[in-house]
C-alpha cells in the first residue's frame, strides 16, 4: 500500500485507511496468451473520480490471461487451490488489489458563491444539485438561468457529479445529463447556463445541443482558482441585471479577472468560454425572468469553524442516520469535534432546505445554551415550531448536565418529522427516562480521528511558522540546534509533504484529535538556541517498572515510558542495576 501511495498525487487514488479490498485478480503474462483475454471490468468508488481509477493498469495490448479471481481474499485463496501446478508454468504473475472506500471530493464555496451572485442584485433560489431537483425546474418551465457550481471529470469520458439525497457523488455522464435537460419537453426553457466548474468545455458543448442558447464554461484543460469564479459570477451578473446583453455580461466578467491586481486571476481570465463560439449573444435578460419564490428565513446556526476539514464523510454519515431514525447520539472524545461536525451539518442542510426532496428538511434548528433558563427559552420556541408541522432539523448542542433534562419526549411526540442530534459524553448514554414509553431507537454515531491526510492539512494551515527541517524528522523543539535551522521551503505545497508530516511519529501522538493537533500547532515557537546545560524538560507517561537487584530484591520504580536504558540506570539507580536485570 505505502508504494502504491507514493506513486500517485492524488489522495483520491490513495489506499486509506477504512478501504474495503473489494476484488482481487491473479493475472499471467505467458508467451501463448491470447491478447484478447477478458479483463477485469473498471471499478470505481462511490464518490471517486472516474478518470482516477484505484485499479492498476495493465500495458494496452498485453498477453494476460485472468487465473483466478474473487470477491474478496477468501475466495481468492479457494480458487488458487486448484491452480497451484499451473502457477509454476507460467513465467510472470500479477496479483492485482482492488480496493473500494469513500472519498471526500474537493469543497466547493458554495455559500459564498451565491453571496457574490446575490450582492450583483439578482435573486437567487439556492438549491442542491441533484437529479430532482433539475427536473423539478423543468416541470416549472420557470427558470432561464441556471448557475452550476459542481464538479466535472478531467478525463476523456466526461462526466459531471451531482449528489444525492445525503450529499454522496451522484456521478452522471454528459450523455445522460444531455437527456436530463431535454426529456419531457418540446423546447427548452433555460436560457443561460453558467456551468462554474473546471474542464466544462466539452460538457457545455452537450449543453449546446440541449438547446440552450448561451452556456458560459471553462476550457477542458484549464483549472480556475474559486477566487476567480467567485468574481467573474459576480460581475458577469452585475452586468446582466444592469440590463446589458450576454455578450457584453461576458466580457465585464472576463474584464473584471484580466484587470484584476491578483496575478492569478489574471491568468484564470482566458479559461472562460461563451458558448456557442461565434454565436448571437446580443440577448437581453434581465426583467425577463419571472419571480422566484423565496424560502422560509433560516434559523440560526453557528459559523463554520474555520479550517475545518477532513469530516466530509462523516456528514454523509449522520445524514444517512437522520434518514431512516429520528434520534441521532454523536458521542466522542473531547476535542475530536462534534460541536464542529455538527454545525458544518446544519449548514449543509440548510443550504438544501425547500428543496423538492421526499425526505428534505424545511427548517434547520440550533438548541444550545451553558444555563438552564437559555435553554427553557430556546426549547419554548422550538415547540411552537413543531407545532407548525414543517420537517425540522434539531441540532442540540447543550452540556451534558443539561441534556439530561431536555424534554426528549415532548420533542419528538410534537412533530412525526422531527430530527433530532443529541450531542453526548458517553457512547452509549441511558436515554430510557427521557423517552419514557416512546418508541424510538437511539442511534449511536461516533466521531473518530481525523484521517492522516486532513491531519497535516490541518496543522499546515494552523501552523503559528514554517517548520523546520530538523523537525520533520524529531520531535517540534526536541533536539533544538545550537545554530539557526533551515526553513522547509515549499514544504506543505506537495500530496507527498503531507503523506511526511501525517506519519511522524509526534503528529501520530495527537491520535487525529482536531483540538490537539490544532493547539499544536500555534503553539509553534520561533527557533532560540538552547543553552548546553539547559535540561530538556521530560516527556512520556509514568509507568510502573520492576527492578531486580542482584541479591534477589526488588524495588517498585515510577518511571517514563520514552526513557532509554541508560538513563534508567543513571538517573534511578547508578551503579546497582544492569540493563539484563530490569524487567
Amino acid at each position: 500500500a505505502a508504494l502504491w501511495n507514493r506513486r500517485h498525487k492524488h489522495a483520491e487514488a490513495m489506499i486509506q485507511p477504512g478501504d474495503e479490498l473489494f476484488k482481487v485478480f491473479l493475472r499471467a503474462r505467458r508467451e501463448d496468451a491470447c491478447p484478447e483475454a477478458a479483463h477485469p471490468p473498471p471499478v470505481s468508488g462511490p464518490s471517486e473520480s472516474p478518470s482516477r481509477s484505484v485499479a492498476p493498469m495493465i500495458v494496452p495490448g498485453a498477453p494476460v490471461e485472468i487465473l483466478a479471481q474473487g470477491q474478496g481474499p477468501g475466495t481468492l485463496v479457494a480458487q488458487l487451490v486448484h491452480r497451484v501446478p499451473a502457477l509454476a508454468k507460467v513465467p510472470e504473475v500479477q496479483l492485482q488489489l482492488v480496493f473500494k472506500g469513500m472519498r471526500p471530493l474537493p469543497q466547493l464555496q458554495v455559500e459564498e458563491e451565491v453571496a457574490e451572485v446575490r450582492q450583483s442584485g439578482c435573486e437567487v433560489l439556492p438549491s442542491a444539485a441533484t437529479s430532482q431537483n433539475l427536473r423539478h425546474l423543468i416541470a416549472r418551465a420557470d427558470c432561464e438561468v441556471l448557475h452550476l457550481a459542481l464538479h466535472c471529470s478531467s478525463g476523456q469520458a466526461r462526466h459531471l457529479f451531482l449528489e444525492d439525497p445525503q450529499g454522496k457523488a451522484h456521478i452522471m455522464t454528459a450523455e445522460d445529463f444531455q437527456s436530463l435537460l431535454t426529456d419531457g419537453q418540446a423546447s427548452q426553457c433555460v436560457k443561460l447556463v453558467v456551468l462554474n466548474a473546471c474542464h466544462s468545455f466539452a460538457v457545455g458543448q452537450h449543453f449546446v445541443q440541449a438547446g440552450v442558447k448561451h452556456v458560459v464554461c471553462v476550457q477542458d484543460d484549464k483549472e480556475v482558482r474559486d477566487n476567480s469564479c467567485r468574481l467573474f459570477a459576480r460581475n458577469f451578473f452585475s452586468a446582466l441585471r444592469a440590463g446589458r446583453s450576454i455578450g457584453e455580461s461576458f466580457g465585464c466578467g472576463v474584464a473584471s479577472l484580466r484587470h484584476s491586481s491578483d496575478g492569478m486571476c489574471q491568468k484564470d481570465a482566458g479559461s472562460f468560454v461563451l458558448l456557442p463560439e461565434g454565436g448571437d449573444h446580443n440577448v437581453v435578460l434581465a426583467g425577463v425572468a419571472a419571480t422566484l419564490p423565496s424560502s422560509a428565513s433560516p434559523r440560526w446556526l453557528p459559523a463554520r469553524v474555520e479550517d475545518f476539514m477532513g469530516r466530509e464523510v462523516d456528514i454523509w454519515r449522520l445524514l444517512c442516520h437522520l434518514k431512516s431514525r429520528r434520534l441521532v447520539t454523536l458521542s466522542g472524545s473531547k476535542g475530536i469535534g462534534k460541536t464542529a461536525l455538527m454545525v458544518a451539518a446544519g449548514r449543509f442542510v440548510q443550504m438544501r432546505r425547500g428543496d423538492s426532496l421526499q425526505d428534505g428538511f424545511q427548517e434547520v434548528y440550533w438548541l444550545n445554551g451553558d444555563i438552564p433558563s437559555k435553554i427553557s427559552e430556546s426549547l419554548q420556541d422550538l415547540l411552537r415550531a413543531l407545532q407548525e408541522d414543517p420537517s425540522i432539523l434539531v441540532l442540540a448542542d447543550v452540556p451534558s448536565v443539561s441534556s439530561n433534562n431536555l424534554p426528549l419526549k415532548q420533542l419528538l411526540e410534537a412533530n412525526a418529522k422531527v430530527r433530532l442530534v443529541l450531542e453526548v459524553a458517553d457512547a452509549s448514554p441511558n436515554l430510557k427516562d427521557q423517552l419514557g414509553s416512546l418508541n424510538v431507537k437511539p442511534t449511536k454515531m461516533e466521531l473518530g480521528p481525523l484521517q492522516p491526510l486532513a491531519q497535516a492539512r490541518l496543522f499546515l494551515c494552523r501552523a503559528a511558522r514554517p517548520l523546520y527541517d530538523f523537525e520533520l524528522s524529531g520531535e517540534p523543539g526536541a533536539n533544538v540546534p545550537s545554530t539557526p535551522p533551515k526553513i522547509a521551503e515549499g514544504f506543505g505545497q506537495a500530496l507527498g509533504d503531507h503523506m511526511v508530516l501525517a506519519e511522524l511519529p509526534w503528529m501520530r501522538d495527537f491520535e487525529g484529535n482536531p483540538s490537539r493537533i490544532v493547539d499544536a500547532a500555534q503553539a509553534l515557537k520561533p527557533w532560540k538556541a538552547a543553552k548546553p546545560d539547559e535540561a530538556r524538560p521530560a516527556k512520556g507517561k509514568f509507568v510502573k517498572v520492576l527492578a531486580v537487584h542482584p541479591n534477589g530484591e526488588a524495588d517498585k520504580l515510577l518511571l517514563r515510558d520514552t526513557m532509554t536504558m541508560a538513563e534508567i540506570i543513571e538517573t534511578k539507580a547508578p551503579g546497582e542495576l544492569r540493563a539484563v536485570e530490569l524487567e
